[in-house]
């Protein structure tokens, strides 16, 4: 059995640099694709189109449909504005902070950093955005999208995506997420534009597996959306292929992933992740939660 690989330096950690790869996903094959340059970037937090090549990949496992929108949230849409004060990139752009405020940090100060990840063999990937200058830092690729912005690129049918850990590493002597009890977060809203669907998971995962561990992962979906779109989802709305609900009172990691056939390519942005239990500036649009300004 092969060993699975994450590259995790502690100096890039605190950066927000970490690139996973998992060398137990299945492999496949399938044409090469060039990657492309983002265009789901800072125009769409005010609410302005964003068009570009479909993906022909799928929901990345079964959940349930969002949630409506937490009771007594009537305010009238005006303008753009986050759900919470956990992320939302024109904000962390302004006060030059880079990382989700989970507020569940466990005294090493490495949570909320953003990661991204892949499997060994490359099938799948993130692409950052040509005009940023991502090093050693997600500090311009933030810059740049006013969020977290970049192509998923299918080389071969594949899982790819984000994310960030809650509480952060267990230590600097053993850097595996940490757990942390975020039932009180109620859910998660999450404001973001992609160009296919993506689902956003509850992860347990401390072995850095989330491509081979993601399908049994609690989650709920995010439809493709080529405008900014806010969808608000209650715990009990994340939900594994199995039925079971996922346990908030022990998260490691929340994971944003989509899932691409052979030679295909998606533009995503996560402009905000809010606790559900916070949410404000939403109005109810139809069944669901959109972000304010949106007509």
């Amino acid at each position: 059995m092969k060993r699975f690989l994450c590259v995790v330096p502690s100096i890039l950690m605190m950066l927000g640099v970490v690139a996973c790869s998992d060398d137990n996903a299945s492999d496949a094959s399938g044409a090469q694709n060039e990657p492309g340059e983002s265009s789901i970037v800072s125009s769409a937090a005010e609410g302005a189109n964003s068009s570009g090549a479909e993906n022909s990949g799928g929901n990345v496992g079964s959940s349930s449909s969002a949630a409506k929108p937490p009771s007594g949230i009537t305010e009238p849409c005006t303008t753009p504005e986050p759900v919470s004060d956990m992320w939302y990139g024109p904000a962390a752009v302004a006060q030059s902070i880079y990382h989700a405020n989970t507020g569940l940090d466990n005294g090493t100060e490495t949570s909320g950093y953003w990661f991204s990840f892949e499997n060994e063999d490359g099938d799948a990937g993130v692409v950052w955005p040509d005009h940023s200058t991502y090093e050693n830092s997600m500090d311009p690729v933030v810059d740049f999208c006013r969020g977290v912005c970049g192509t998923f690129d299918f080389k071969n049918e594949g899982v790819t995506g984000i994310g960030f850990n809650v509480a952060g590493i267990v230590s600097w002597d053993h850097e595996v997420p940490d757990f942390a009890d975020a039932s009180a977060w109620g859910g998660l809203c999450v404001t973001y534009a992609s160009e296919s669907d993506l689902v956003v998971a509850m992860s347990t995962d401390t072995t850095y597996a989330y491509v081979n561990n993601l399908a049994s992962m609690p989650k709920a979906s995010l439809p493709k959306s080529l405008e900014v779109n806010t969808i608000c989802s209650k715990w009990d709305d994340f939900v594994s292929p199995a039925g079971t609900t996922g346990n908030s009172t022990h998260l490691a990691s929340v994971i944003f992933a989509a899932r691409g056939a052979a030679g295909t390519q998606s533009k995503f942005n996560i402009i905000g992740v809010g606790k559900y239990a916070d949410a404000r500036n939403v109005c109810e649009q139809g069944a669901e939660p959109f972000v304010a300004g949106k007509n």
